[in-house]
């Protein structure tokens, strides 16, 4: 069975149902959980298919077995399946990277420009009226699950539309407007994009989400620039962030007074280091605690070991150590050294992973609703020889003529 053309449909049913969680979550809750049941039946689809024949395949499948053996050890079997569903997206999106990156490239534009649109309605919506759904509790196995957060940051609520949190209805309106910015400046419709570019900067200020509102307003002239203007500023701020990261997520001295009001400095000194913390010996700082060691499952399976990481390497390290390490440093290499036949492609891509690993600093993104799919959207595209390529640095010396 073709399982490639229900890709695309499972991909923006989950889009669909995590942009309206809240409204689905108070009316029909078992939606809210069957756009995964739908992903991650095509995903062992496409496992079984490529297991036996792709070497690829049978390594990370050995090593995502591997990880799970070692979260069931550290954290109990229930902790560590818990921690295999919350990567299904991820995995998904890896898996139909090439149909998804193709089909989001040549039928994104009414799309996105749908769901942004509802996103903004939705902010405006609960910022009038408020909503039944904010703060309401889905039981699920005797444990309780949040429908739609009923938070406050300096007494303004942070608002989270028809979405399950603020910062999830943010992060939609970011990427969202990214594709219709896009493809307004393609179209070179300058007076829309003037107007359009103005629409979700209130709402996503309504969010108190500044990380979001920060790299919207970036991202906005970025568009704008050259192709290879995107490429390169794309790629200095994935090392960057890979090496900052890296720096803060290990206590150090000197480097403990900080303002407690500012949420960004209460991530790099105090929650990264203490979710390092959770590696309490050489072995598990090594090789990590296993999937399911850190984040949801470990709030709602051992909540005194809960550390919501708030960044995503800081998330893989606990779960995998140094194994993760390497990983990121490939991943890395493959993106600061990768080139395309297709200047389109390239500018395209990197301005999309700028919006999305960009988040990757302060979120968490592999719990993200929205960053998830797109993050294994991204790691899969760049790693498939029909969009990108390694470029191959030689250096030739010229021959030396002998006048005589």
């Amino acid at each position: 069975m073709n399982t490639e053309k229900f890709a695309f449909p499972a991909f923006m049913f989950f889009i669909f149902v995590k942009a309206f969680s809240g409204p689905i979550g108070i009316t029909l809750p078992f939606l809210n959980y069957s756009a995964v049941a739908f992903m991650l039946v095509l995903l062992v689809c496409r496992w079984l298919k490529y297991l036996l024949i792709n070497p690829s395949v049978m390594i990370l499948s050995g090593l995502f077995l591997f990880y799970t053996l070692v979260g069931v050890l550290n954290n109990g079997l229930i902790q560590a399946l818990f921690g295999i569903y919350i990567f299904i997206p991820f995995l998904f999106s890896v898996s139909y990277s090439e149909v998804l990156f193709e089909k989001i490239i040549d039928n994104s534009k009414n799309i996105f420009l749908f769901f942004g649109i509802s996103a903004i309605v939705g902010v405006m919506y609960v910022n009038i009226n408020g909503a039944p759904w904010l703060g309401s509790v889905l039981e699920i196995g005797g444990h309780e699950k949040i429908l739609s957060r009923d938070w406050t940051a300096g007494g303004a609520l942070r608002n989270p539309g028809f979405t399950g949190a603020s910062f999830d209805v943010a992060t939609l309106m970011l990427i969202c407007f990214f594709f219709t910015l896009y493809n307004l400046k393609k179209s070179k419709q300058w007076l829309f994009y003037l107007v359009v570019v103005l629409l979700p900067i209130y709402p996503i200020y309504l969010t108190t989400t500044k990380t979001t509102i920060v790299t919207y307003c970036i991202l906005s002239v970025l568009i704008l620039l050259p192709s290879i203007v995107n490429v390169i500023f794309s790629r200095i701020v994935m090392f960057f962030s890979v090496m900052f990261s890296y720096y803060y997520m290990l206590p150090g001295e000197g480097r403990v007074r900080y303002d407690e009001t500012n949420t960004f400095l209460q991530r790099i000194y105090e929650t990264w280091p203490k979710a390092m913390g959770l590696l309490t010996d050489n072995m598990s700082f090594l090789i990590g605690r296993g999937i399911g060691g850190i984040g949801t499952p470990s709030l709602l399976f051992s909540p005194r070991f809960y550390n919501p990481a708030d960044n995503a390497l800081v998330y893989l390290y606990v779960i995998g150590g140094v194994a993760s390490v390497i990983l990121v440093m490939f991943f890395l290499l493959k993106f600061v050294a990768s080139s395309s036949e297709d200047r389109n492609i390239s500018s395209f891509y990197y301005l999309l992973a700028f919006v999305i690993f960009t988040g990757g600093v302060t979120y968490n993104l592999f719990e993200s609703v929205f960053y998830a799919p797109f993050t294994g959207l991204l790691i899969g595209t760049l790693f498939n020889r029909k969009f990108f390529f390694l470029r191959k640095f030689t250096f030739q010396r010229k021959p030396i003529e002998i006048i005589s």
